[in-house]
C-alpha cells in the first residue's frame, strides 16, 4: 500500500507546473517542518531563499544516517523523506525560508515555523506540530485550559511578518498541533494577511474552544479550510470543530494513525473513507468525558502536576526520559503524595472512561501502543533501506 514516500518515488520527476500542488504535497511539506533547519536557513525574512536539495545535504552532512532519531514519538521516515525530495524534481528547487524555531519553558511554548516556496506566486507556511520536547507536550495540555496559547499568538505574528515581506499568495498547513496553528493564525491575523491566503490545511490538527469557532475570524477563513483526519483519528478529533473532515484510510492501528506516513495514497491523493471508525468516536467520547468531569483548576492543578514530574528528572524529551528510566521513577517517588493521589485519581478515571465506552476494546488499545512503541524503537536501531 503506497504512502507518501512512494508518492515522491512515482510522482517526484513532475514539477509543479506540470502537476499542480495538491494534498499529498501539503502533507509532505507540513511533516518537513520537523526538521531542524537551523544555519541552515535563516529566520530573517530578507535573508537569502535556500534550494530545498541544498539545505538537505547540509542537515546530513557529517551525520551516521543510522543513528539519527526525531524522539520517541516522530516518525524516522522523515528522514527518508527528506532524502527522496532532494533528489525529486518537483521539489530539489523549492525555496526555503523564514525558518524559525523557539522553546521557552517559562512561558511554556515550542513553536517552529518554515516557508517553502512552491512556485513564484506561491508560499507554503509549514508550521511545526509538536515535536520530542516536554514543554511541546505540556502546552498541548494547555490547550484544553485556555482560549490561545503562546505559540499560536506566535503562529499569527509569524504570518503577518511573511506576508509582509513578499508578494506570494500564501498556503498554510500543519501537522498535529501544526494544523491547529495555521488555522488560528488565519483567523486572527490583520485583514491584509487574510487576504492573500488562498487555503489552510489542518492534518489531524485538534480543535479549538466553541467561542474561536464563532468567532468572525475563523468564519472569514472556514471556506478556505481544509481538515485531513485518518480514519482512526484521535487528535483530530480533539476539542471543538465545526469544518468537515476529510476522511483518509491508514495502515496503522488506532492513535498511532497519527503518523502521516500510514495515510494511503492513490496518484496524487489520498484514499478517502466515507466515515470515522467507531472506535476513534469512542475514544473521543472517552476522553471528551473525562475532560467534561474536570473544571479547569482541576485541569490545571493535574496538568501542572504532571508535568512537574517529568521535569523534575531533568530530561528536555521524551527521548531522553526514556532513555533514563530510573530518573524518572526517582522523581516520580518523591513527589508530593497530594499530587501522586490527583495524577492516580485522574488517570483511573481516564481508565474508566475508556472501559465504559470501549469495553474490552480498550485492552486491544493499551496492547497497540505497547507494541508500536516497541516496534518503533526496533525500526530506530535497524539500518535503514532508504536513502
Amino acid at each position: 500500500m503506497a504512502n507518501v514516500l512512494d508518492y515522491i518515488e512515482w510522482r517526484g520527476d513532475l514539477t509543479m507546473e506540470a502537476s499542480p500542488f495538491n494534498e499529498v504535497d501539503n502533507l509532505i511539506l507540513s511533516e518537513f517542518s520537523y526538521l531542524d533547519m537551523s544555519d541552515i536557513v535563516g529566520n530573517k525574512t530578507e535573508d537569502e531563499p535556500v534550494p530545498l536539495h541544498e539545505a538537505v545535504d547540509k542537515f546530513f552532512k557529517d551525520k551516521n544516517f543510522e543513528e539519527m532519531s526525531l524522539g520517541l514519538i516522530l516518525p524516522s521516515a522523515i528522514f527518508d523523506m527528506a532524502k527522496l525530495m532532494a533528489k525529486a524534481p518537483r521539489y530539489k528547487d523549492l525555496l526555503l525560508w523564514g525558518y524559525v524555531s523557539q522553546v521557552d519553558r517559562t512561558t511554556e511554548y515550542q513553536f517552529s515555523a518554515i516557508c517553502v516556496d512552491i512556485d513564484p506566486k506561491t508560499t507554503f507556511v509549514s508550521y511545526r506540530g509538536t515535536d520530542d520536547t516536554i514543554i511541546g507536550w505540556k502546552e498541548d495540555f494547555n490547550m484544553a485550559l485556555n482560549h490561545h496559547v503562546p505559540s499560536q499568538i506566535l503562529a499569527t505574528k509569524y504570518v503577518e511578518a511573511i506576508a509582509k515581506a513578499t508578494r506570494n499568495k500564501l498556503v498554510l498547513g500543519g501537522h498535529s498541533k501544526g494544523g491547529n496553528l495555521a488555522i488560528y493564525a488565519a483567523a486572527n491575523c490583520n485583514s491584509r494577511t487574510n487576504k492573500k491566503i488562498l487555503k489552510i490545511y489542518s492534518n489531524d490538527g485538534p480543535g479549538f474552544s466553541t467561542g474561536f469557532l464563532s468567532s468572525p475570524g475563523y468564519k472569514s477563513i472556514e471556506d478556505r479550510t481544509i481538515s485531513i483526519v485518518p480514519q482512526g483519528s484521535i487528535v483530530g478529533l480533539l476539542l471543538e470543530h465545526t469544518e468537515k473532515h476529510t476522511v483518509v484510510a491508514s495502515s496503522y492501528k488506532g492513535v498511532f494513525q497519527h503518523d502521516g506516513f500510514s495515510w494511503l495514497v492513490k496518484g496524487n491523493q489520498f484514499i478517502k473513507c466515507d466515515h470515522l471508525d467507531q472506535e476513534s468516536l469512542l475514544v473521543n467520547k472517552a476522553v471528551t468525558s473525562w475532560l467534561a468531569n474536570m473544571d479547569d483548576n482541576q485541569k490545571k492543578q493535574f496538568g501542572d502536576s504532571f508535568f512537574d514530574i517529568l521535569f523534575s528528572s531533568d530530561a528536555s524529551t521524551l527521548e531522553e526520559l526514556n532513555r533514563d528510566k530510573l530518573k524518572f521513577f526517582k522523581a516520580l517517588s518523591s513527589v508530593d503524595p497530594a499530587k501522586k493521589k490527583l495524577i492516580n485519581d485522574k488517570i483511573g478515571q481516564l481508565f474508566k472512561e475508556g472501559r465504559l465506552v470501549l469495553g474490552s476494546a480498550m485492552e486491544t488499545t493499551l496492547k497497540d501502543v505497547k507494541e508500536h512503541i516497541f516496534n518503533k524503537q526496533k525500526d530506530d536501531n535497524t539500518k535503514r533501506l532508504r536513502h
